[in-house]
């Protein structure tokens, strides 16, 4: 993968603007949360290559149920996130083979957790239920995401007849979409279906779908609603393109749903803390990262609100790509060969490539993926050097460094803060960190009281304690 060097960067001399407003800092980026959720699941259809287009398919068929029934705007919106995110919970438990040999999933304990009661083949339901309800923001998609494979049992039913009426018939019409593209998808997305083959869809749909969910469909519209949506030939051909259904998608969905940087950024913080429980080796990395970072800007003390809360999305954004790297190069005891260095070094990019053309998260996607740049140049992705790096990239390297330096990984056993500022140092003196940003570190830790012979739990424990007295 060749990264895409960036046009201009923001700032002289590559360090953070601050942006003010008749003398106070402005604060007004709004993010449209359904364009960041259609970046996000096609991001993570990375991981698991089989799944590619699928959700895009099933947001594409809801999108045509709620035209068709005419849905209020914001019943019709709902019904697209939760069609985007149904799948959510299956990148983080679902193995694949080849290159992507792994299991996405949590530690164990949580996985079965989740898995008690509803079958492993369901896990993903309640996980994508957990995730988005953890989330806030997305909490309201939770029960449709839970319900898009309803079965005929007390939990699922007593699930279904706790939602409104309203939410009843979202999870209907998300599940009818995710049934129907599931059904299409063993048929190679056959490009005009006949009769027959129609028949048949509706006849699996009908076999896997239990009757309570059934009878609302049918009191709601959405069965011959369904009829009147696969009737059309055009649908078939729309969904062979994931190009269009992306289109239509961001370009025709009414008013945005917008919210601001840090209800995002919460919502970043729950992907990515699933995502590093995938490997014990990273399970606190981001969280401690961030952290270091954050007590490092404090003590800038000349940052606008804007730029501080940018700061916090960036490093919460900085590791995101390694959802896309296999287990088996983030767990490689030994060095890594050519090949999986190359993959490695894709991780601090690949989420610029589908979050930072987003205006909003531009330059905070733009300071994550500088996070292994270098003074010298010797970095990735792009190689840039010295004042072509930003401020909060700098800031980022020598946060990231102390926290890996402190963490057990494969090929290293974890350094104490002393040790690990020893580290620091030399690379201060190589060139590659900046020097500024070191003493910026050295005095958080000393006003924070972090001591050099602590280990990773122990500062980690310490500024626990800090967030709770907060």
């Amino acid at each position: 993968m060749r990264p895409i060097r960036p046009k201009a960067y923001n700032g002289k001399r590559g360090e953070m603007m601050t942006i003010k407003t008749q003398g106070k800092y402005a604060f007004t980026k709004e993010i449209d949360l359904l364009d960041f959720s259609r970046r996000s699941i096609r991001f993570l259809e990375m991981s698991v290559p089989p799944l590619s287009g699928h959700s895009l398919r099933v947001a594409y068929l809801a999108r045509a149920l709620a035209e068709a029934l005419g849905f209020g705007e914001g019943l019709s919106r709902r019904v697209i996130l939760a069609a985007l995110l149904h799948d959510l919970g299956i990148f983080f438990i679902y193995k694949v083979k080849g290159l992507y040999d792994e299991v996405h999933r949590l530690a164990q304990k949580e996985l079965d957790e989740v898995e008690e009661g509803v079958g492993s083949e369901l896990a993903h339901c309640v996980m994508g239920e957990r995730i988005l309800a953890e989330t806030k923001v997305m909490a309201h998609l939770a029960p449709l995401v839970r319900l898009h494979h309803p079965r005929d049992n007390e939990r699922d039913l007593a699930t279904f007849e706790s939602l409104s009426p309203e939410e009843r018939t979202g999870a209907c019409a998300v599940a009818l979409s995710d049934a129907v593209a599931r059904s299409l998808a063993k048929r190679r997305l056959e490009l005009m279906p006949s009769s027959a083959a129609l028949a048949e869809i509706f006849d699996e749909v009908g076999r896997s779908s239990p009757g309570y969910f059934l009878l609302q469909a049918s009191r709601d519209g959405l069965i011959e609603a369904l009829r009147s949506v696969l009737s059309q030939k055009s649908l078939f051909v729309d969904i062979r393109s994931e190009w269009y259904m992306d289109e239509v998608l961001r370009s025709r969905h009414g008013h945005p749903s917008s919210i601001g940087v840090e209800e995002l950024t919460g919502v970043v913080r729950v992907f990515v803390k699933y995502m590093e429980a995938r490997s014990p080796y990273t399970a606190h990395h981001t969280r401690l990262t961030t952290l270091f970072a954050q007590a490092m800007v404090s003590r800038l003390g000349s940052l606008s609100l804007e730029e501080v809360a940018e700061m916090t999305l960036a490093s919460w954004f900085h590791d995101l790509g390694k959802m896309l790297i296999p287990l088996s190069v983030l767990h490689k005891k030994g060095p890594l060969s050519p090949e999986e260095w190359s993959v490695m070094k894709e991780h601090s990019y690949s989420h610029y490539i589908f979050f930072g053309s987003m205006e909003p998260l531009k330059r905070a996607v733009f300071w994550g993926a500088c996070h292994h740049e270098k003074l010298d140049g010797s970095g990735y992705p792009w190689g840039l050097k010295g004042h072509q790096i930003p401020l909060a990239g700098k800031i980022l390297a020598v946060a990231d460094v102390a926290s890996a330096l402190l963490e057990e990984r494969p090929y290293k056993e974890p350094l104490s803060f002393g040790e690990a500022l020893k580290v620091l140092e030399s690379e201060v003196r190589r060139g590659l960190l900046d020097g500024n940003c070191f003493g910026l570190l050295r005095e958080a830790a000393t006003e924070l009281g972090i001591d050099e012979r602590m280990t990773f739990k122990e500062v980690s424990a310490l500024w626990a304690e800090e967030e709770k007295a907060a």
